[in-house]
């Protein structure tokens, strides 16, 4: 499939759709239902799967492959991404609004700036992801291994580490004061300039 048209029939998407390859960049896609789907490879830049209002969700892609996919600045606001494999996906600049991505596999992902913000990411493999000057708060990463991960400049209020997995990531300059970071793995992480609460279970 091959289409520039932001109005693409979503009747089109369909579940186990081979869509690698395809070039849907700027389409409309916030009712599409297309879980267990093959996007790899793909341009998804500037797509919108987000779903309308405070209660509908977004597009269906759980189990989808998006590797490789190009994913900048696209809306995926409340979208389902469960158990998805997005190693190496560009979600630069994209918005991941209260997203679900249970147990999504995110390594090596370029996630730099991108809107996180109550977004589930419990026990998603962020490996050598990329969430430097990334919106994360609210974001769960409870259980979630994240080892050798960049988060220069990401927003963490409110971010929930519980149990997760930052050894040798870099944490520079990263401010974790309003971060709960209860049974936190930090082990040759590198802290420098980094802030911590004074008292954090380790």
């Amino acid at each position: 499939m091959d289409t520039n048209n932001p109005e693409i029939d979503i009747d089109e998407l369909h579940q186990d759709a081979d869509l690698s390859g395809a070039n849907l960049r700027g389409a409309i896609l916030k009712e599409a239902e297309i879980s267990h789907s093959d996007l790899s490879n793909a341009d998804l830049r500037d797509v919108d799967f987000s779903g309308k209002g405070q209660r509908k969700r977004g597009a269906d892609l759980l189990m989808v492959d998006l590797r490789n996919a190009d994913l900048r600045n696209s809306d995926l606001s409340r979208a389902t991404i469960t158990a998805a494999d997005a190693t190496n996906a560009n979600f630069e600049g994209a918005k991941l609004k209260d997203t679900d991505m249970l147990k999504t596999i995110l390594k090596n992902a370029n996630m730099k700036g991108a809107d996180l913000s109550g977004a589930d990411l419990r026990e998603a493999d962020l490996s050598g992801a990329d969430l430097s000057d990334a919106n994360l708060k609210n974001t769960d990463f409870r259980k979630a291994p994240t080892g050798e991960a960049h988060l220069s400049g990401a927003t963490l209020t409110e971010t929930n580490f519980t149990d997760a997995n930052l050894s040798g990531s870099d944490l520079r300059g990263v401010d974790f004061r309003d971060a709960i970071i209860r049974n936190t793995d930090f082990t040759d992480a590198n802290l420098t300039d980094a802030e911590l609460p004074s008292q954090y279970e380790s």
